[in-house]
């Protein structure tokens, strides 16, 4: 992930599973409110007529995640020397590589559980994403790559955003029918994959560079950074990424509320909704409501 490619591949697939999460929870919380039934919040979304695209989506993007980052994370087609020794500039894409095996568990034990039916499920589940999430913030945290440059501001605000997205999973245990921490959720996955998006743009692409800065080969790691001339360049340069930040947060926050209100207003006025929803009696509400997403 350590180039423009890399991030934005990563940050498209973490918006795809966001924007689906996101839509099912509001379908979710629209039939539990007319049906006045309460079920636990899923990890992921079954769909139909593929119960499990949710799940083997992950596994594919993670697979192809980790493949690009061992076997074409540098010129040499691998993370090994001819000596056996790891190559340093191979290290940063092994660190992702790290997350990228962390999530394929997570979904591959995901659909092992589900076809295991247990009460504790559904909190088992959640600590495995949990964990994976755990991973991905410790491995941004102690990147090997620069931690006082632009790109490690970038790294920086990148934890807020992961912190948030473990804290609501870990939150998720134990209220699990909680409709704003499943929100809060969906739209950290959504900003974890704009912000990738973002980074892969504004690091490694020339004429987005700010000015004063430049793309630098470093000779220690052979790993492509920005670097500025002067230490205002590099402060100016650290506060239009504080900015981006912000403005990203904003907007998707913004735009994740008014698509809730839209919803929530053309739902409530559609009669074959609410029938829909008077279907599911009390008995079976659990059963036929609760995979929206089929």
């Amino acid at each position: 992930m350590g180039d423009s490619k890399g991030h934005i591949t990563n940050g498209t697939a973490f918006c795809i599973l966001a924007i689906w999460h996101f839509f099912n929870l509001l379908k979710l919380q629209q039939v539990q409110s007319k049906s006045n039934s309460r079920t636990s919040l899923p990890v992921w979304f079954p769909s139909s007529p593929i119960r499990y695209l949710e799940l083997l989506f992950i596994m594919v993007a993670s697979s192809i995640s980790f493949y690009m980052e061992v076997f074409t994370g540098s010129h040499h087609h691998g993370p090994l020397a001819a000596d056996g020794s790891f190559l340093s500039e191979h290290i940063p894409h092994l660190e992702h590589a790290v997350f990228a095996l962390a999530i394929f568990v997570y979904a591959f034990a995901a659909l092992l559980l589900d076809k295991i039916p247990n009460p504790s499920n559904h909190a088992f589940t959640n600590s495995l994403a949990a964990v994976a999430f755990a991973v991905e913030l410790f491995t941004f945290h102690l990147h090997s790559t620069d931690h006082i440059g632009l790109e490690g501001r970038y790294h920086w605000l990148f934890q807020i955003v992961i912190f948030t997205t473990l804290a609501t999973t870990l939150l998720g245990i134990g209220s699990g029918e909680s409709f704003v921490i499943g929100y809060l959720r969906s739209i950290s996955l959504l900003f974890q994959g704009v912000w990738l998006i973002n980074t892969g743009f504004m690091l490694w692409t020339p004429w987005l560079i700010p000015k004063g800065c430049f793309m630098n080969k470093e000779k220690k790691n052979g790993h492509s950074a920005v670097r500025c001339h002067t230490v205002e360049a590099l402060n100016r340069a650290k506060g239009l990424a504080t900015l981006q930040f912000s403005y990203c947060a904003l907007i998707i926050v913004s735009l994740t509320l008014a698509t809730y209100l839209v919803f929530v207003k053309a739902r409530g006025l559609n009669g074959q909704d609410q029938s829909s929803a008077e279907g599911c009696d009390e008995v079976d509400a659990e059963q036929k409501c609760r995979l929206v997403g089929q």
